[in-house]
This record gives structure tokens, sequence and C-alpha cells, in this order.
């Protein structure tokens, strides 16, 4: 009996070892409660609070959203918070010890939440929902009244006030909060700006810079005692810091933490005793009077809010799809796995994969048997072939190198591909023996396709020393690969026609639009009788080649035709005259609108294709030989075209992932339906998604030394964490975090927002002095549906209600105006604030993309009215947004109709550009010179070229100049075309692209391509440096003072002199 309850003993002790949770990791945004005893944090998605030692801890919100930011009001009895519950992050309040929070913010722009007031009774925050840029707003916790109290040309972030409520603290500029590194000049430096709440008057003073320093100065904290606390990574890695707030000595800098790794997201308690943060996924506690940073080890055990493996049933979201070669299967993936169902019936699909890594890149084979396609399943992009009826594997590649696009030689014998990131090799492989063999060489192959006899594939290339992307035709079994169209612009979309008589492709060779172009592979026969005749252009030259494989190969081409497998049908038979075939090209479409994928019908007579020449896209279909192009249907958007066999059916990839079908020759619409069941680990699926990213920047980042980072140990440091999330936020933060490790700019990762009311703007600004009832009009933003004749509104006036719902300054103002952009809403509006004699005015609203557009063209016309102004109409201003092709036109209009010829001077201003790619059409307008003067009988002299300018011009550059934007005024400068004024460029230079990972939502950047000088200097992390250094304050752009644009006038009119 002993023995037995000494089992029983043994047996419940090591249950409760075994049951003995395990500290919780990746606890976020940590804040003290007023007297120092709890901390609250964000774990798991959403609020916990556990004691200041540690310990376990208690759960306050259940949600599936994300809740993030908590802040204990001063008297500790309650928490406000961020959570994205309705699509963006808005503030909501709850009580310490939990409850039903209360919503306290309703714009639909991100309200990130800073501090309370000492008193409790405000909230201050950062947000951008009435301005082009993040500024700090307070909040009325009782009363829901807003007013903003900055008016900055610069991002505002992390706001505090200072223990005596006389200073509201607060971040200027910065970068990615994940980066590690950066030094430029678009770095967080840290402000303070006095402010003074009487009662419901509300001033505020100058703002003064505190910290000066060329990397980033994150989350300032205030003392009782006068001590500045924050962030920095002055000696390399982020850690605390301090220096005195008040008094007149704010050099002295003293370091408090010494970590090896960054901390993140630091609250200190009212009493200034303590500062808890973020370091090594864990909280630690920190004493600000001395003593060592303490690692707190918190329990939180929890269940899921949801299951970890979910049961889907899809009928949407394929992302590829490829019809079977007799037309009577449809394969097609699904968050990365392959199904196949009835082409004409659709219906219930088969899958034929399952596995948690991406499956894709289908090719059918020829006899419909078997599917080819790419997957990562053992760690690398491999070539597999999967038995449709059997479901069977076969893995046909196995090397280091990432492949990709396998496709089936027509004989069924061969699977062509690319080896190596960026097209290193075209190669194919045996399906049989397993033999393999390159084609052709790279780099920069990014497609090809077999001809319908398999003796030829066709491929293109890009020179990157010329940015110029040309087709090639390479014989199956390797040898000299002949450019067929050798013209500079980028040729691509690569379709034999199936009687093997032409190649149809798509050309970009006018401005950003592509055209549809045929290539006969054969001249027409009569200009060859011309020739053999010795008539035409003259006798057959020696050289000439004309290539039939059966009868003459030629040097370099294949010597016999592939083989085929037994009884299979005869293939037509492809002949190639290469005798100036690039001078084929015909253009079958030369339309001023895109046009994007393609198809060409089985009789080889018919090109359908899709363009966009309004606003929604359309079918279109053209005659191969040439002739009208016809419109089929209007507003079905198209990717992925693929003709049936008998070319009654266009089938092709519509939106939302859907597979249609366009049936000829009526143009009727149908949909093949299908529905797809699988079963989903969120958790290995998360663990895909994370590998998947960390290999393509393995493979593909521009440097292959990583800045110095040893990618592989970041892997294994980042990847345990997936353990501890439980949301694609928390996930996407913990990928940024080990993205931010490579201090390099264009990247990132995220997805779509919760879906939620977009706030509509009416086109106006309210008076914040005014609390009665409704909002007083304080200012009308010009060309807004308030500055319209049949909805206009006056300064002064006041909105009483918006569709029958009072109004006030206060957050209830948006919740009236949610959802209601582009739709008839009535307001109630008076000139003094009571309905007596109110009149009601109907208004269309525009959304926040609208307001945003009309913004910056106010900006924009006001520089153009200074300069006018300041240089007495003699100089003239260019704003260039974006380096798009649509802003060059832009610019091409506006330096023709109103510069050249009518100025002496030219301001052209790439301050807030994020980039593109238009850097050398600019200076190719900007350096053309002068070689001739042309002159009629008794007429003035007029030059050649056309309309050069060759006079004085400066650029305008700032810190949110970046990528493209940063390339063009370095060329500006180091071509001696004029000088650069401002403060030094972001810094930031890569080319880069998206992917969407396996879950279809998914966005991740990887950049790829490096810029650097002719000396050999990187752009990036460089941050071009003006000529003339000039600086804007906070002051200088609340009162429109815009100093840089006034020292380039003033240095305009220096050069081309008085009048």
């Amino acid at each position: 009996m002993r023995k037995a309850v000494i089992g029983m003993f043994c047996f419940w002790a090591a249950l409760a070892v075994a049951q003995q949770p395990e500290p919780a990791k990746f606890l976020r945004f940590p804040a003290l409660s007023p007297d120092g005893k709890q901390i609250a944090f964000s774990y798991l998605g959403d609020l916990w609070v556990a004691p200041v030692e540690g310990g376990m801890a208690t759960r306050l919100t259940v949600h599936p959203a994300h809740d993030i930011r908590p802040r204990f009001s001063p008297d500790g009895k309650w928490i406000a918070f961020n959570s994205n519950r309705e699509g963006n992050y808005d503030i909501y309040l709850m009580p310490a010890t939990g409850g039903r929070p209360k919503r306290l913010t309703f714009h639909s722009a991100d309200d990130f939440l800073g501090d309370w007031s000492p008193d409790g009774r405000w909230i201050v925050f950062s947000s951008n929902r009435d301005h082009r840029f993040s500024q700090i707003y307070l909040l009325e916790v009782a009363t829901g009244y807003v007013r903003r109290l900055t008016d900055d040309e610069t991002n505002l972030h992390s706001p505090t006030f200072s223990p005596d409520g006389h200073y509201l603290v607060f971040c200027r500029g910065g970068t990615s909060w994940w980066r590690k590194g950066y030094r430029g000049s678009a770095n967080s430096e840290i402000w303070r700006m006095p402010i003074t709440i009487d009662g419901d008057r509300i001033t505020v003073g100058t703002p003064e810079r505190l910290t000066r320093y060329e990397g980033n100065d994150w989350s300032p904290m205030v003392t009782p005692d006068g001590m500045l606390y924050f962030v920095s990574d002055r000696t390399g890695v982020f850690n605390l810091w301090r220096m005195p707030f008040s008094g007149t000595d704010k050099t002295k800098v003293e370091q408090i933490t010494r970590h090896e790794d960054r901390i993140l997201n630091p609250s200190m308690s009212r009493d200034g005793r303590f500062i808890v943060y973020e370091h090594d996924f864990s909280l630690w506690v920190v004493p600000t009077k001395g003593g060592e940073p303490k690692r707190l080890t918190i329990y939180a055990p929890s269940d899921e809010q949801q299951n970890r493996r979910q049961r889907l049933t899809l009928t949407s979201g394929a992302t590829e799809f490829a019809l079977s070669p007799d037309g009577k299967q449809i394969a097609f993936v699904v968050r990365g796995d392959i199904f196949v169902i009835n082409a004409d019936r659709g219906g219930e699909a088969k899958r034929l994969t399952d596995h948690p890594y991406r499956d894709f890149d289908l090719d059918w084979s020829p006899d419909s048997r078997k599917i080819a396609f790419i997957s990562e399943r053992d760690g690398n992009r491999e070539v597999y072939l999967v038995d449709v009826q059997t479901k069977e594997l076969k893995r046909l590649t196995n090397t280091p190198d990432p492949e990709s696009s396998p496709k089936w030689s027509p004989t069924g014998n061969y699977v062509a591909f690319l080896r190596g990131a960026f097209g290193r090799q075209l190669c194919w492989v045996n399906v049989n023996t397993g033999e393999e063999k390159v084609v052709a060489q790279g780099p920069f192959i990014g497609e090809f396709a077999w001809s319908p006899d398999g003796r030829w594939i066709c491929f293109n290339r890009r020179d990157h020393a010329n940015n110029v992307t040309d087709l090639y035709i390479v014989g199956w079994n390797g040898g000299e690969a002949v450019n067929v169209t050798r013209m500079p612009y980028w040729n691509g979309s690569i379709v034999w026609t199936k009687d093997g008589k032409h190649l149809v492709f798509r050309s970009r060779r006018t401005d950003d639009n592509t055209d549809i172009f045929a290539l006969p592979l054969e001249r027409p026969k009569e200009k060859l009788d011309e020739e053999e005749r010795g008539e035409g252009r003259g006798a057959l030259e020696p050289f000439h080649l004309f290539i039939n494989l059966q009868t003459a190969p030629a040097e370099g081409a294949p010597q016999k035709a592939p083989e085929r497998k037994e009884g299979e049908k005869k293939l037509p038979e492809v002949r190639i005259d290469f005798t100036d075939i690039h001078k084929r090209v015909r253009r079958l479409t030369a339309t001023v609108f895109h046009e994007g994928d393609f198809a060409v019908s089985p009789d080889s007579k018919t090109v359908i294709f899709v363009a966009a020449p309004v606003d929604q896209p359309e079918i279109w279909s053209v005659p191969l030989e040439g002739g009208s192009l016809t419109r089929l249907v209007t507003g079905v958007s198209a990717s992925q075209l693929q003709f049936s066999p008998d070319g009654n059916r266009l089938y092709f990839l519509s939106t939302g992932g859907s597979i249609r079908y366009l049936t000829r020759p009526t143009n009727t619409l149908g949909a093949v339906n299908f529905t797809a069941r699988m079963v989903v680990d969120r958790f290995v699926e998360l663990q895909h998604m994370f590998d998947e990213g960390w290999r393509l920047l393995k493979e593909q980042f521009y440097d292959e030394k990583m800045h110095g980072v040893n990618w592989d140990a970041m892997r294994e440091k980042y990847r345990p964490l997936l353990e501890q999330v439980a949301n694609k936020e928390d996930f996407y933060a913990l990928v940024s975090l080990m993205l931010g490790e490579l201090n390099a700019s264009h990247l990132g990762i995220g997805g779509p927002t919760v879906s939620g009311a977009e706030t509509a703007y009416l086109g106006v600004w309210f008076d914040p002095d005014h609390r009665g009832l409704g909002v007083k009009v304080a200012r009308v933003l010009k060309n807004s549906p308030a500055d319209k004749d049949e909805s206009r509104l006056r300064v002064g006036e006041f909105i009483l209600a918006i569709d029958g719902t009072e109004v006030s300054n206060n957050e209830q103002l948006w919740e009236a105006l949610a959802d209601k952009a582009g739709r008839i809403v009535e307001l109630l509006v008076n000139d003094k604030p009571t309905k007596e004699g109110a009149r009601l005015v109907k208004i269309k609203p525009i959304n926040r993309e609208q307001w945003a557009d009309l913004l910056y063209d106010e900006w924009v016309e006001t520089r153009k009215q200074l300069v006018e102004r300041w240089s007495g109409g003699r100089i003239g201003y260019i704003h260039i947004r974006a380096m798009s092709s649509s802003e060059l036109r832009k610019f091409e209009r506006e330096f023709y109709a109103e510069v050249v010829g009518k100025k002496e001077a030219l301001i052209i201003d790439v301050r807030f550009n994020g980039g593109g790619r238009i850097h050398d059409e600019l200076l190719s307008i900007l350096k053309r010179r002068l070689y001739a003067m042309e002159q009629y009988r008794g007429a003035p002299p007029f030059t050649q070229p056309f309309q050069v300018w060759q006079k004085p011009t400066i650029v305008l550059i700032n810190e949110f100049s970046a990528s493209d934007a940063e390339i063009f005024p370095k060329a500006f400068s180091d071509l001696g075309l004029g000088k650069l004024v401002g403060v030094p460029t972001y810094g930031g230079v890569i080319g880069t692209y998206n992917v969407t990972l396996i879950d279809g939502a998914t966005f991740f950047r990887v950049p790829v391509t490096g810029w650097r000088t002719l000396d050999g200097v990187n752009l990036e992390n460089y941050g071009v440096k003006p000529d003339i250094l000039v600086e804007l304050s906070p002051d200088d752009n609340a009162n429109g003072n815009d100093r840089q644009l006034e020292v380039a006038v003033k240095e305009l009119l220096k050069a081309i002199g008085s009048k």
C-alpha cells in the first residue's frame, strides 16, 4: 500500500512537472501601472497583465483582432489601447481589471495611442486622418472631442506628456520601426513642444529639438525629476539612454542599458522609477536610479482562439490554372496545392498534392496524363511530375539552384525549365532517363516556349547592360541562339502558333504600353521567288540561311529531331528562314492602351487579348494576318488566357481567382465553378511563409554578402518564435524584425487589412475652438466636394447634421461619415450654430485617396505661386510626384508648355517622391545639346534639336526623396546639369519586386538590384548630399515657410541676373 501511495505521488508530481507551462515569448508593447506593480502587454493578439516581478499573467481581452499598445490611466483604473477590430487601429478604453472595451476613435485612418495627460482628461495620439503626414492629436476621453496640435511636413509619432503636463514630447521622422542601423536624413529625432490646457482652451508653442543624431532616437519618456529617457543605437545597438530634459545642459547623453541586441517599446512608471521594455523576445525591467536590467519570466498559458487545423472549402482563390491538351480537365492551384476538375462541368475538385509547402508553375504532358510543376517541399524549388490518375510523384531535378517554369516538349519526352535565380540557364531533362542538358545560357532568361514540333525553343533574354530584352530561337538540343527581334525594348509573352508558322509576342515599344506583334517564320513565297530569280534586292547572298531540319540543318542548329513516343500523332513541321527575320515583325495592335495577356486560336487565325482602354478591362480580338480590332466583352478581368482544342472556348482566370470562359463565336461568358477542400495547419503554413521569404532573400537579395549579416543565423534566431504567433499581425512583426537585421530599404511584408467602413471626406477643415452644436467650417479645399457650386460650403458656416444625425466637434462626426464616399449625403447647414433657418445641402463626399490627391494638388499649386511671385515670373517650377511613366508625361507637358521658351530658369522638385524608374528619360530631356541652326529665308533661325533647355536649373531634394528620386538628382549633379538644394535624400536605392506568399494574401518584397556610381559608390544607405543644405523646422512647415524653395529661387536669380 505504501509503495502504491508513493507511486501515485510520483505520478502526480511528474504530471505536474510535465504540465508546467513554458515561459511566454514574444510579449509586446509592455506598459507599467502607475504604482509600478503590474505590467500590461500584448501577447497572442490580446491584452494581458502580470506582476512586475513576473509570474502568471491574466488575460484581459479575448478577440480575433489585434489588441496592442496598452496604457494605464494615471489613476490606474483604466487601460487605453489600440485595436484593429473595425479594420484600422482605433483607440479603445476598458477597465484595468477587464471588461467590455469602449471605442473612443472612429476615423478610418490609423490612430496610434501615445499617452494619457497627467490629469487623465486627455489622450494624445498620432494619426494622418486629415493631413498628408502623421500628426499629433488630443482626444478628450469623456466627450470624444479631438484637436490636431501640429501641422508639419513630416511624420510625427510616439507622443507623450511631460509629468507636469507642460510639454508634449514626440519623435519627428524615422524609418521602419524594425530596421537596424539606419543612418541618414530620414532618421527619428526627439522634440518637445510647450502645451497649455486651460479648461477648454488649448495652445501650443514652438517645437524644440532635443536630440540630434544621424541614427534613430525612439520612444521618449520623461521622469518627474527632469530626465529624458529614450532608445538609441548610438553605439550600434538600440539601448536605453538618458539626458537632461530641462535646463541648459542637454548635450550630456548617458547610456543606461548595454544589451548586445536591440530593445523595443519601453514604458516608464508614473513615478519614473522603473522602465519596462522588450528584449530578446522577453520583457525586462530596469530601475532608473541604478541597477541591472532583469528579465521577467511570465507565464501566459492560453487556448487558441481558432482551431490550429482549419477545414477550408474553397470556391475561388486560384492563383493559376492549366487546361489539359485534350481539353477535358483543368488543373489549378489554390493555397499552394494542385487540384483538377472537369473542364466542362467543374464541380468537386480532385486534390493531386497535399503538402504544406507551395506547388505551382503547372504544365500538362501532351497526353494529358501528367503535370509538371515546381515545388518547395524538399527545401528548394525543384521540378516534379504528378500522375493525374494515381497521384504518384516523381522528382526530376535535384540541385542547389532554384528551378522554375517547367514546360513539356510536344514529344512528351522532355521537360524544359529555367535553372538559377534570374534565369541563369535554360535546360531540359529527359523524363525517362533523367538526362539533363543546358540549351542556352543566361542570365536574365525570363520565359520560353517550345515550337509545335519540339525542334526549337524560343526564349527571351535581357541584355542588362543595355536594358533590352530580345527574343531568341535555339535548337532543342542547344547550339547558337539567333536573335529574332533585335529591338531596343522589352519583348516577351511568347506564343508559337499551332501551325508553326508564326511567333506571337508582346513588345513595349512606345511609352509604357505594350502591343502585340507577329513574326512570320518564313518569308512570303513571292519574296523568295524574286530573290531566287535575282530580282528584288538582288541575288541570294551566300550567307542566306533557310532552315529545314529534315533537309538542311544549319551550323549550330540541332542535327536531328527529338524522339517521339510510339504511336504519337504527327507534329507540324516548323520551317524557319532566319534571313533578316527581325525585319518581318508585324504589329497587330497599335492602341494607346496597354495590351495584357493574350492567346492564339488553335486554327492560328485569331489573337484574343486583354486591354484596358478606359478604367475597366475588356477582351478584344484581332486577325493574325492583321485587320480591325473587335471588342468582345467589357468589364471582365482576365489573365492566363487558354483556348480549348476546338477553339470554342477561351478559358481565363478572373477576379478573386475564379475560372471563367468565353464561348466563341457568340462571346457569351460562363464559369467553371469548383469546390476545393483542404485542411490547413495554420502553424505549418506560417512556417512555410517564413521559410519562403527567408529563402527568396537568400537567393536573390542584391548583395550576396547580405550586408554582412549571417542570414542562416537569422533564420535560427527568429523561426522558433513562430510558436508564439497567433495572428498575421504578429507574424508580420516577427518577419519584419528579421528583415530589419539587413539594414536595407525596399524590404517589407504585409497583407490586406480587415475590412471596415471608410471615412468619407467633405473637403473642409473644422474650427477646433467651436465646442457647441455642429462643426464650424474653417477652410475649404479647392476642387473638393465642398468647393463645387451644387454643394458649396463657406468658411464660417456650421454643419449641424449629416443625414439627419446631429454632429458636433467630436468623434461621432466621423462615425456619421463612415461609408459615405461616392454617395449623396444631406447636410443641414446654417450660418449660425442653430437649426432655425438652416438649409439642406446635397453633397457627394470623396474617399481618402481622392482627398490626398487634392491635398497634393494644393501643395504643388502653392509652390508654383510662390516661385512665380518671388521670381517675378522668370523661374519655372515642376514637382514630380513619383518616378512613373504618367508623371514623366506630365513633366513633359509642363516642361514644354510652361518652361521652355518662356522661363529663364527652372526648379525641379523631387521632394516627397518615393521613386519608380524614369531617371534616364528625365536626364535625356535635360541634357540635350544644340548642334545646328535651321532658318527659312526672311525668318529668324531656330535650333536643332527643337526645344533645348540649357538654362540654370536646380533640383530640390529631401529625406522623402527615395530610390529613383535619388538616382536622378545624383546623376543630375554628376553630369553638371545644376545644383541640389535641400537635405540629403533617404538613402534607399535598390530595385525590388513583390511576391505573394502561399496564403494568397501576404505580400513580400524582394530587393534584387543595387545601384552604384561609376566610381563604385553604393547608393543604398548613401543619401545624396545637396550643394546647399537647408533644413525645415516644424515651425517653418506650420507657417508655410518653404525655405528650401526660397533658397533655390534666390540662387537661380543670382545665376540669371537682374533684368
